[in-house]
């Protein structure tokens, strides 16, 4: 089953994750700024296009609050709000929807990045999920998936953290619209196909 939450401000996050099944972060403890270490979250696709969205699924037996976690594709960068994904359930996250000046909601039942992570291409591209912003640290780097024929920024960093066999890279042609992971979590090339 997929779960998907709105980005906007905070009162429209609040009430469009309460509509969408997507619990809140508790407002009566302090702001999470990181994931867990150990959180059991997976890249577990990637579309490509104007459609472009990664999802995220949690393969874990407990909640996960995406807040502090970022989102990358080289220097490109998103920190996410509070959204909660449920054991066993994934969120969508749409790389090219456009936000409004305010960086508010977007139409529809998903999280918008207004381009944040830059487009999804099938030719080469890569996207790690991080704890925290040190996109260095390998110890921040919790899912990573790299796909065609240029190396990724992260993957050395995603080898170090023992998440991806680096120089492997999930091959597409031009016909290819994702790639699936076909276990979670992915570890290399080779745990994922292209459809």
């Amino acid at each position: 089953m997929k779960l998907h939450a709105i980005l906007g401000l905070a009162l429209s996050l609040a009430a469009a994750a309460c509509s969408s099944g997507v619990e809140p972060a508790s407002t009566t403890s302090a702001p999470v700024t990181s994931l867990p270490a150990g959180v059991e979250l997976a890249i577990t696709q990637v579309g490509f296009g104007v459609d472009g969205a990664v999802t995220l699924t949690n393969y874990g037996s407990g909640p996960v609050d995406l807040r502090g976690a970022w989102l990358g594709q080289g220097l490109s960068l998103f920190q996410f709000p509070s959204a909660v994904i449920g054991p066993g359930e994934s969120l969508d996250v749409r790389v090219e929807e456009s936000l409004d000046a305010d960086g508010g909601v977007v139409t529809g039942d998903y999280i918008g990045v207004g381009g944040a992570v830059g487009s999804l291409g099938w030719t080469a591209g890569e996207v790690a999920l991080f704890r925290y912003g040190a996109v260095d640290d390998p110890e921040a780097l919790v899912s990573y998936v790299q796909w065609g024929s240029e190396p990724g920024r992260y993957a050395s960093v995603a080898g170090t953290a023992g998440i991806w066999d680096p120089p492997s890279s999930v091959p597409t042609e031009p016909e290819t619209s994702s790639i699936v992971a076909n276990l979670t979590p992915p570890v290399a090339a080779a745990d994922w196909s292209s459809s």
